[in-house]
């Protein structure tokens, strides 16, 4: 499977770098190795072609790890927050399996894999164990897409940073396994999850979080990113103004925080 493996990988890149030629003009971005998500119809395509279909994928539809139901553990979820822990959206805790409150007390790290392009200070995280599971696996980039359930066109990989727990510090996060991933377009197929994830986060306010600025995509040949605006002016757009922007973090900030490095 790896020679396979290899060709989508492959695949992946040249169409990221096609993407990436109608999107000239980058300014303003220190982080010059940026690359967005693969477009999900063109990942539904790979992984439909049978001689590039990745080795993360399942067959079939039933969940081992199904997803855990928003009306069972919303009670739990809004109780905890009263005492300090992040508030979770219904997709953060769909994406669980099941899911508890823990407090994890320093010294501990925690580890995040992401897109060159995304938000370093976000819900999605794992321990070092897990990380070091994934580091030790055969294929660590389709271990991590298997068990942790992420669909290419959600996170392309590619970096990962560092989160300090340093001594005498405690951070309060909900923990569980990943619930498997199904896709409508893909309906023969499904991603596995059962690994352990952490989720937690902070407001977009806080001035912990990236600096991240919003980029005016125009279409077709003119799908240039320009006209930057800030986190303060994106928020200020209507819904449908907002889908016409891309985001690409130019700085991280939290403190807390080391990278981003290459996954290689």
């Amino acid at each position: 499977m790896k020679p396979v493996q290899h060709v989508l990988d492959s695949v992946i890149i040249k169409l990221e770098r096609e993407a990436l030629q109608q999107q000239k003009g980058i300014v303003n971005v220190r982080n010059v190795h940026f690359r967005g998500t693969l477009p999900e119809a063109k990942a539904i395509s790979l992984m439909r072609n049978k001689r590039t279909r990745p080795s993360w994928l399942n067959d079939g539809t039933s969940l081992q790890w199904s997803q855990a139901k928003v009306a069972s553990f919303r009670p739990v979820v809004d109780a905890r927050v009263k005492d300090g822990w992040p508030n979770l959206t219904d997709s953060n805790i769909k994406y669980f399996h099941k899911l508890v409150s823990v407090e994890i007390k320093g010294p501990a790290r925690l580890y995040r894999i992401l897109s060159p392009n995304s938000r370093a200070m976000s819900d999605c995280w794992v321990s070092e164990k897990v990380f070091n599971d994934i580091q030790n696996s055969s294929d660590p980039k389709a271990a991590w897409r298997k068990f942790l359930a992420v669909w290419p066109d959600w996170n392309a990989n590619g970096q990962f940073v560092i989160y300090d727990i340093r001594p005498a510090e405690s951070l309060k996060v909900w923990k569980g396994p990943a619930s498997g991933q199904t896709k409508d377009a893909l309906p023969e197929s499904h991603l596995e999850g059962g690994w352990e994830q952490i989720v937690f986060n902070i407001a977009r306010a806080d001035p912990r979080n990236d600096v991240v600025r919003f980029y005016q995509l125009k279409g077709g040949q003119n799908n240039i990113l320009r006209n930057a605006i800030s986190q303060a002016e994106f928020n200020k757009l209507s819904g449908a103004q907002k889908k016409d922007y891309i985001s690409i973090r130019e700085s991280i900030t939290h403190p807390n925080i080391s990278g981003p490095f290459d996954t290689g």
